[in-house]
């Protein structure tokens, strides 16, 4: 018998050669696994067939396709095994390998897919995407397996009770979008421990078969991760700014409970720096106690009382408080409104202390929006306590504010002084405010020093007068705040309304 044509043989032998090969396929001389081939790849997705139960799993959660190339070491010897020694020899001689290697591997798939069944327990779609020489091109699917078969044995108990427990302790707080995040991590922390596992396994399957290959799981170009986190749900920093309102008609009984041997003369004297001064070890205590008794435990804070910065050489009887209350536990202060959905938290965070343990990552981002979340919805009810309850020892009318509230204020304030009217005839309003300006103020318009002036309010808009009148309004300095409306104020992203005439000029 002649010497069988290779490759680049005139197109006569080489069509004679494929008609040989199908007639061959067609006979007893194939193998015995060599019976009709099931379809091994349609169109849609591998899974869809498959229990929602086992996919959806958060133990287990269901796994993105791998795209697989298994490079043939010997691809003759995979033709002879799947179309027999001679049709395999021509196969391999005769045609391209593209086309000699396609249906041979199909069938290896099949067997490859069975074995992975019996000796690895693992469930999988394996399809044939195309060959390329050596390379069958695959999309594995996997779809039900053991966290032990990527894990150490202890990492995948413990991965396996917290995910377990995970979806009944997401409930009882209600937080299912940072439930999902968890999950999309999980699932991302499995599929790279199966990329690294699948090419080892299939390799040793592949042997099993007698099919020596080389497997390489191609790797996913990388995703710009997108920014979708929410500052106002996120808790990266436990701090709690608490920004509070003071308006103290009676400086006395707090300058006694700090001195009691100060006099009442010497109170009243007082400018509201020195008071302030004279004060503050008691502010300190009198917040330490709210924060511990309202907020949950005795967290470490700062406190420093300031004065009101408007233009008013006057201002006594209020002052801003802003508290940093560090290291602020949410699940300690939601213990003080709801102990059961305290403890539901808790053991939450602690799945999540279980699930970074066992090497899933950014579980420390999963739980600073659950604390976010809590903190969201418990502060405003924890501060109403903590503020009235800050306010009867200070005995004054305390009222809490947001941070940017404040800090508009006192940048503000410089501008002008809130003036309220005390009628002086039988024609002047009675009980009004007026935000005056500070160039139109008396005492000098480059110093705190102004004084509520004259003002004739008959005019419109009102002035300030220059010379006496019997329709002047005396007014008495008071707090800035009562010239704007503070009261309903929320939103951070808007500023105080002026809600006092506007006297800016003289008459």
């Amino acid at each position: 018998m002649g010497s069988i044509p290779r490759r680049g043989a005139v197109n006569f032998q080489c069509g004679l050669l494929v008609l040989l090969c199908a007639v061959l396929r067609g006979t007893s001389m194939r193998p015995q696994n060599s019976g009709t081939v099931e379809p091994l790849g349609v169109a849609g997705d591998p899974l869809e067939n498959v229990d929602p139960e086992i996919v959806e799993n958060p133990a287990t959660p269901k796994l993105p396709f791998f795209e697989v190339d298994v490079t043939l070491k010997d691809e003759e010897a995979v033709l002879k095994k799947y179309e027999g020694a001679v049709t395999g020899a021509l196969v391999y001689n005769s045609l391209p390998k593209e086309a000699s290697l396609d249906n041979a591997a199909s069938q290896l798939i099949k067997d490859l897919q069975d074995r992975l069944v019996k000796e690895a327990n693992i469930t999988s779609t394996l399809q044939k995407e195309g060959t390329e020489g050596q390379v069958i091109k695959l999309i594995m699917g996997i779809q039900s397996y053991q966290l032990e078969q990527v894990l150490p044995k202890e990492i995948a108990q413990d991965l396996n009770t917290s995910m377990s427990a995970l979806p009944a302790a997401v409930a009882a707080v209600k937080v299912q979008d940072v439930y999902d995040d968890v999950l999309t991590k999980v699932s991302d922390f499995l599929e790279a421990k199966w990329m690294k596992r699948i090419p080892s396994l299939l390799e040793q399957t592949l042997s099993n078969e007698k099919v020596e290959a080389t497997v390489l799981v191609v790797p996913k170009a990388a995703t710009k991760p997108s920014n979708t986190s929410n500052s106002s749900n996120s808790s990266s920093v436990p701090v709690v700014e608490v920004v509070l309102r003071v308006e103290m008609e009676k400086r006395l009984p707090l300058a006694q409970s700090a001195d009691p041997q100060v006099s009442a003369e010497t109170v009243e004297a007082m400018t509201q720096q020195k008071y302030l001064a004279l004060v503050q070890p008691k502010i300190q205590e009198h917040v330490a106690r709210g924060i511990r008794d309202f907020l949950g435990g005795a967290f470490p804070f700062t406190a420093k009382a300031e004065c009101d910065s408007d233009f008013g050489s006057l201002s006594k009887h209020s002052f801003w408080l802003p508290i940093n209350i560090s290291d602020f536990d949410e699940v300690k202060g939601l213990k003080a409104l709801n102990k059961s959905l305290a403890d539901d938290a808790q053991k939450l965070l602690g799945l999540l202390d279980k699930l970074s343990i066992c090497g899933v990552p950014d579980m420390a981002e999963a739980a600073s929006k659950i604390r976010g979340a809590l903190r969201a919805g418990m502060l405003e009810k924890l501060l109403k306590g903590f503020t009235e309850h800050v306010g009867s020892l200070l005995g004054a009318e305390v009222q809490a504010v947001n941070g940017s509230t404040f800090r508009w204020f006192q940048q503000q304030a410089p501008y002008g002084i809130c003036c309220r009217s005390k009628a002086a005839s039988s024609k002047s309003k009675t009980d009004e405010v007026f935000w005056i300006a500070a160039e139109v103020t008396e005492g000098g318009n480059d110093t705190h020093n102004g004084i509520c002036p004259i003002v004739q309010e008959t005019q419109n808009p009102p002035c300030a007068s220059r010379k006496k009148s019997a329709e002047k309004v005396v007014l008495h300095h008071r707090p800035y705040t009562e010239c704007f409306n503070l009261a309903e104020l929320k939103d951070s992203d808007k500023v105080p309304e002026r809600t006092a005439p506007f006297v800016s000029s003289k008459c």
